[in-house]
């Protein structure tokens, strides 16, 4: 038969499973106040997007591979459904066009 093996940190990942379950992580990113918050922001590697309070803007904060900041702004406009094309009216633009050129 097999050893059993031991891990001091068995008890504390029973305990965090009983504590937290099988609850997905929750991420809130904070707003920030303009570019020089950007850059103050602390970040410790990879990347993170922090909408600006004030404009309407989102930054995008990345430590590259050499371990450089790099502070980017991108931005936000309001989401609009485009209205659906209506082929009837358009066959009756491209006739008008059609007269107009004819009739030249």
């Amino acid at each position: 038969m097999g050893q059993a093996s031991f891990s001091p940190y068995w008890g504390m990942a029973q305990q965090n499973m009983n504590t937290y379950g099988m609850r997905a992580p929750v991420y809130h990113a904070e707003p920030i106040h303009g570019e020089a918050a950007a850059w103050a922001f602390p970040i410790g590697g990879g990347d993170i997007w922090l909408p600006d309070a004030d404009k309407d803007l989102i930054w995008w904060i990345r430590i590259d591979q050499n371990g450089n900041k790099q502070v980017k702004a991108f931005d936000v406009l309001p989401h609009e459904e485009k209205p659906e094309v209506d082929t009837n009216d358009l066959a009756a633009r491209l006739t008008a066009v059609e007269e107009w050129i004819n009739g030249k």
